[in-house]
């Protein structure tokens, strides 16, 4: 097992002693390993894991002036009233991921809401879900409440390159290059990402 997701196992475990539930947010730059981090983790603790990606708006629902916005191709309202709110009152989250390459809807996914919950992917640290993930986990020094921990992914632009290619294909990575690495910088900068996640792994090797 990497030696990162090793160390972050034991802070779960002992945060999990500690506060009982976990609330692990993961965001960071396309091909960092964001997805594969959560992968790791959940084969090693009881978890339920939240892609950001399956709440992309549909492309025609991405106009112009949203656009403009940082994270304007997810659509937040419908992950904090699907995802979130069942996790505040323990329930199990029903939603039905958005496909893009179909532009379409997938069938319903059940996840409970397990004592350990992951949030994966760009723009999961937006602004517009930091009061609900405040309000969620209350005062994090509250023994007993939910434990909110943040990790930022980060990579090299070369290293990104070559993942998105791998990933991707030659195709889709211009794509990539020119619209969604853009966007992404774009929302790290102005929403000041890194410094509210506080964790920063460096190019963990997956």
């Amino acid at each position: 097992m990497n030696d990162s997701v090793k160390d972050i196992i034991l802070r779960l475990k002992a945060a999990e002693k500690n506060y009982g539930r976990i609330l692990l947010v993961i965001d960071g730059r396309c091909g960092a390993g964001k997805t594969t981090l959560a992968s790791r983790i959940s084969e090693e603790l009881l978890c339920s894991v939240f892609h950001m990606d399956d709440f992309y708006l549909p492309a025609a629902e991405q106009t112009d002036e949203r656009m403009k916005e940082p994270g304007g191709n997810i659509n937040f309202d419908r992950f904090l009233s699907e995802v979130i709110k069942p996790l505040e009152s323990g329930d199990t989250v029903a939603y039905r991921p958005f496909v893009c390459r179909n532009q379409a809807y997938a069938d319903t996914k059940l996840m409970p809401a397990e004592r350990i919950n992951i949030i994966e992917g760009t723009y999961s640290c937006h602004p517009r879900l930091r009061g609900a993930y405040e309000s969620l986990c209350g005062h994090e020094a509250a023994t007993g409440s939910m434990k909110l921990i943040r990790i930022f992914l980060d990579i090299d632009c070369r290293k990104q390159i070559e993942r998105l290619r791998t990933r991707v294909g030659e195709q889709r990575l211009k794509m990539f290059e020119d619209k969604w690495i853009p966007r992404e910088e774009e929302y790290f900068k102005l929403c000041s990402v890194r410094e509210y996640c506080k964790n920063v792994i460096w190019e963990w090797e997956r």
